[in-house]
């Protein structure tokens, strides 16, 4: 799309590649000083002794083209908002951690760059893919872990005799791993091996690039969709054999056909399978639903 024609003559004209120039100059200048001093931003972690801030509450009402848009009831809202009691803030700290991560990572690839010896390829500067995704699994453990264990809790709630499951936590921290590793290593794979050159600054500036779209924009979706499939896979294992479970569907992401299908099916046991096929949310990335007591027992 061409950008709009300036308007007021020549001197605007001038201006407007003035500034694209400077803006141009600080980006090159930037990326000279991450080369030179390997800087170690800390600005994703709040302050000493600051907590994150808690999750803003979202008003949620069923929707879909079989059921009416109407407010939930205050039962099935009830539900949703004990879930978001037990999640939120563990998602909100999984993510700055994710995020911090983030910056570590890219610390080591700029001193790696910096280092980079004339005889060397770019590329060298990633690390073997298991070791990259160490990083990531190490910082997710704890917090999945948690998820995991704060589902069962939701499910205890309703169910006197909900047992103890225990989280598959390999299984839970390498999906997450991978979500964030594969997507960002074929970025810098781009960059380092064939999208810039051997130039420093250019490659420095296209690394920074790859990991601030992750920090602004794509870690706290991971993040959150990681996390709340760990709680229902707490929930779920906790339920006893044959326990009957409805699905409440969650719309505060947009409404989902699917799982309203779902909700409509009413009460299922343990094992059986919703109309989408699962057993348990998530039906999607970005489901938010749960697994509650049949209406008549909420």
């Amino acid at each position: 799309m061409k950008p709009p024609a300036p308007q007021g003559g020549n001197g605007s004209v001038d201006s407007l590649f003035a500034r694209i120039r400077a803006d141009r100059e600080r980006a090159v200048t930037q990326a000279r000083d991450v080369l030179a001093e390997g800087p170690r931003d800390a600005a994703t972690a709040p302050p000493a002794g600051e907590q994150p801030p808690a999750p803003k509450p979202v008003a949620r009402h069923a929707s879909s083209s079989k059921a009416a848009d109407r407010p939930l009831p205050d039962s099935d809202e009830g539900w949703l908002q004990r879930r978001d009691g037990l999640l939120g803030p563990l998602e909100a700290n999984l993510t700055r951690r994710l995020k911090r991560a983030l910056q570590d990572d890219q610390n080591d690839r700029l001193d790696r760059l910096r280092s980079l010896r004339s005889s060397q390829k770019p590329a060298s500067v990633l690390a073997d893919r298991d070791t990259h995704a160490e990083r990531y699994r190490s910082v997710a453990r704890p917090f999945l872990t948690e998820a995991f264990e704060a589902g069962a809790a939701f499910t205890a709630s309703f169910i006197p005799n909900a047992e103890a499951g225990t989280p598959d936590g390999d299984r839970l921290t390498e999906a997450l791993a991978e979500a964030v590793v594969d997507p960002l290593r074929a970025r810098l794979e781009a960059v380092l091996v064939g999208g810039q050159g051997d130039d420093p600054v250019m490659l420095a500036e296209a690394v920074g690039a790859a990991y601030r779209e992750w920090k602004t924009r794509r870690v706290e979706v991971v993040a959150a969709d990681h996390a709340a499939n760990a709680f229902a896979a707490g929930a779920y294992a906790a339920l006893p054999a044959g326990a009957e479970v409805r699905w409440l569907a969650d719309d505060a992401g947009g409404p989902c056909p699917d799982c309203d299908d779902n909700a409509l099916a009413g009460g299922q046991g343990k094992g059986e399978e919703f109309p989408t096929g699962q057993r348990r949310p998530p039906a999607h990335p970005g489901c938010r639903c749960l697994l509650v007591p049949p209406a008549e027992a909420s």
